[in-house]
């Protein structure tokens, strides 16, 4: 019965933890959603920017001041994007990290799932000749005395 109730605490103890890396697996798969879509945003922003400056240099043309203003503000913006790019490749990393522990906290749980499944089957087996045991001794005893009987 100790061995059955062992099982069945390692059984929900890999259960909580499953369930715990699966929040925090779903956790780290939002900021790495949030991370990407920022990204798209400042590759978005940077392109538009680009386009602004070169329709302004062909158009209209721009004084040297303005020029070394947008050439230092993109340069800035290059810089963020290469930050957010960096934040992308670390969040992925994270998720990556936290998807195998999760396949391994799985993998874990089916294996005390087996253990506990065969614990209880073999609680059951002693339990079913134990039960057989004591009606064999109850048939012999009934038959004992009938013969004293007669």
């Amino acid at each position: 019965m100790e061995s059955s109730n062992s099982m069945e605490f390692l059984f929900n103890m890999a259960e909580q933890t499953l369930s715990n890396t699966t929040s925090r697996l779903g956790v780290v798969r939002q900021e790495y959603i949030h991370e990407t879509h920022q990204l798209n945003q400042l590759h978005d922003y940077e392109k538009e920017y680009q386009q602004k400056l070169q329709h302004t240099l062909t158009n209209t043309g721009i004084s040297v001041i303005s020029l070394q203003c947008y050439q230092g503000f993109i340069g800035s913006l290059r810089q963020i994007v290469t930050q957010q790019e960096h934040k992308v490749l670390n969040s992925r990393g994270i998720v990556n990290d936290v998807l195998l522990e999760w396949k391994k906290n799985q993998q874990n749980l089916k294996a005390y799932e087996i253990l506990k499944k065969r614990s209880d089957n073999q609680r059951f087996l002693k339990e079913s000749r134990l039960e057989q045991k004591m009606m064999d001794e109850f048939a012999r005893r009934a038959a004992s005395k009938r013969k004293n009987r007669w």
